[in-house]
């Protein structure tokens, strides 16, 4: 039996929302999830997967400046 750590139930979440605001389907984003079981069976983020989505949130920052930017 495998139990879900605390950051992958905040991470889907984030997904969801991301797909809200996005307009995007959150299943994408799910199946790119990477989780490693530790030895008492929870299952984490990878380090990797991490790493990912902290540069696809700077990506996602920067943009959203540019085109606060632009509008003003």
């Amino acid at each position: 039996m495998y139990k879900l750590d605390d950051a992958v139930l905040v991470r889907i979440v984030q997904i969801i929302q991301e797909a809200m605001l996005t307009g995007t389907d959150c299943v994408d984003y799910m199946r790119l999830m990477e989780l490693e079981v530790d030895n008492g069976g929870k299952l984490h983020l990878t380090e990797h997967y991490k790493t990912v989505v902290e540069k696809e949130y700077e990506t996602l920052l920067e943009f959203a400046e540019k085109q606060k930017q632009l509008q003003s």
